[in-house]
């Protein structure tokens, strides 16, 4: 991987080696090891103590790491690749228009969930706009609560699709802060009952963080996986949003290379400036003690 290596701008907008062993300690070890010693009967007599400075969790390990997928010849088949998935994707999202108002949310949703909706906003923006025109006075939020105002829902993908809706209330929003806390209870109370592994995940997790408060991109990784066994995945959504995240890895990457040489840089100079800082300061000391010395009686 070079650091001279370009990475589509389209994705730059979302976020099995071991490590060896840490050049930050040796550096610090060799700056120390080169420091003065004071000379006998100085003032200062105390060893001063030496800071212990803690590795790196990734030492050097990005300075040699290359990413097969960062090769000019893979990348560019790689751009080309999610340039086309790109078009087709924004046609699929043009065409579900005619789709029902589920699906163009459903469709929407997973864009979403997969980090990939910033490639498509003016698309996707044409189909909120017809959303927002429709007539949806059946999906009112009042039609499930019954005649003395109690919320009815058993189902617990519906019951976990409104709880996540929910906490996205603003200030005063009474209907949804009773829409959270009757779902949190029924959520938890169907736990037990909940058979299907991803469903049971995505219940835990809402319960710990709704998803709305979650980071989008380390929620995508999951969602991936789930989404791709699901009996409804679409393949090119499916290949772009694995193709996303292969490039903003391969971003993060080379920043983790250039952070890890310039830190080692870093601590080059500091550990240099702090020896000339001793340096001087033993200086001043032999100063001070041999005009005590001399001086004796005039201190007194």
């Amino acid at each position: 991987m070079t650091s001279s290596m370009k990475l589509p701008a389209t994705f730059l907008s979302f976020s099995s080696h071991q490590p060896r062993g840490s050049s930050h300690c040796s550096v610090a070890s060799a700056a120390y090891a080169a420091e003065p010693r004071l000379s006998e009967g100085a003032v200062v007599s105390k060893k001063t103590p030496r800071p212990k400075f803690e590795p790196s969790i990734w030492a050097d390990f990005f300075l040699s790491y290359s990413n097969p997928l960062a090769y000019s010849d893979n990348q560019r088949s790689m751009e080309e690749r999610a340039e086309y998935l790109k078009k087709e994707v924004a046609k699929l999202i043009v065409n579900s228009r005619t789709d029902s108002l589920p699906e163009k949310l459903h469709l929407i949703d997973v864009l979403e969930r997969l980090c990939v909706d910033h490639l498509f906003e003016e698309e996707i923006n044409a189909v909120m706009d017809e959303i927002s025109d429709a007539d949806v006075s059946d999906c009112e939020l009042h039609t499930f609560r019954d005649e003395d105002g109690i919320f009815e829902a058993e189902d617990a993908r519906d019951l976990l699709s409104l709880y996540n809706a929910a906490h996205l209330t603003t200030h005063g929003e009474g209907i949804l802060d009773e829409a959270i806390s009757f779902t949190k209870k029924q959520l938890r109370s169907l736990m037990p009952k909940v058979v299907e592994g991803s469903l049971a995940h995505d219940i835990n997790s809402a319960l710990e963080i709704p998803l709305p408060r979650r980071v989008r991109i380390y929620e995508s990784n999951y969602f991936m996986s789930t989404y791709e066994k699901g009996a409804s995945v679409n393949e090119m959504i499916m290949e772009l949003a694995k193709l996303g995240y292969n490039f903003m890895q391969i971003h993060h990457q080379q920043e983790l290379k250039i952070i890890t040489r310039l830190s080692n840089l870093f601590l080059l100079k500091l550990c240099s400036i702090l020896i000339n800082v001793k340096n001087v300061f033993y200086m001043c000391v032999q100063v001070v003690e041999e005009f005590a010395t001399r001086n004796k009686a005039l201190l007194c």
